[in-house]
């Protein structure tokens, strides 16, 4: 039987946080975890990742998942259901190694990209407010790494 791999939690805490420190968030003021929100079912769901970057209100969601975890259609209808639900823009999907992120209206990927990789990124904090105005006109945003 294969090894299942990190656990999601250790995922979040030892692939994405240092990640998003280094995208220019701070734990502390740019991060929520575990917020609830109403997805499709009727139990309790909760967000794993909310960045804030210091508002009262998300500005993007993240929905982890184990770092063995592929990311699959059902996956994607998780984050986006989300992220209708707490009204953000795009969703960002991530297993701490594949990342996708997800147009929040439309359902479909948009690409953050650094500029010699083109490699998908989560935005940085100092270019957030450019971005989520961009992500309404466009599933292309520059992002640089």
């Amino acid at each position: 039987m294969p090894s299942p791999g990190i656990s999601e939690t250790e995922t979040v805490v030892k692939r994405i946080l240092p990640y998003l420190v280094r995208r220019g968030y701070d734990v502390d003021t740019d991060l929520t975890f575990e917020l609830p929100t109403s997805g499709s079912g009727s139990s309790p769901k909760f967000v794993d990742i909310s960045v804030t970057a210091g508002a009262s209100k998300p500005k993007f969601l993240i929905e982890a998942k184990r770092q063995s975890h592929r990311l699959s259609n059902t996956d994607r209808t998780q984050a986006l259901d989300y992220g209708k639900a707490a009204k953000v823009p795009f969703v960002v999907l991530t297993n701490g190694g594949d990342l996708e992120l997800l147009n929040t209206a439309t359902g479909e990927p948009m690409r953050g990209t650094d500029s010699p990789g083109g490699k998908t990124m989560i935005p940085h904090k100092s270019q957030l407010t450019k971005v989520l105005l961009a992500s309404n006109q466009t599933q292309t945003l520059a992002i640089s790494s």
